[in-house]
């Protein structure tokens, strides 16, 4: 078992987390995002920083779009700031 400090959980090391997140700092930490659209369909599945460096990607977008996007470059260790 894995402790997950910021999650507060005890987790299998076998296992799977699926997380529906309703603030992207929450999935910064995460090994893979899957980001999904209308009807269920993905969209994109990477790293959290693989998604953000990716010009015109629809998580990038929505990171940018977020009041939190220096922070979150921070997280996903793109920037220093």
């Amino acid at each position: 078992l894995l402790l997950s400090a910021s999650h507060g959980m005890l987790i299998p090391s076998y296992s799977q987390v699926i997380t529906i997140a309703h603030r992207l700092k929450t999935i910064m930490d995460y090994d893979r995002i899957l980001v999904l659209g209308t009807g269920g369909k993905m969209l994109e599945f990477d790293t959290p920083r693989n998604l953000l460096l990716k010009e015109g990607g629809v998580f990038r977008g929505m990171c940018k779009n977020s009041s939190d996007w220096e922070e979150l470059l921070v997280l996903a260790g793109i920037s220093d700031r």
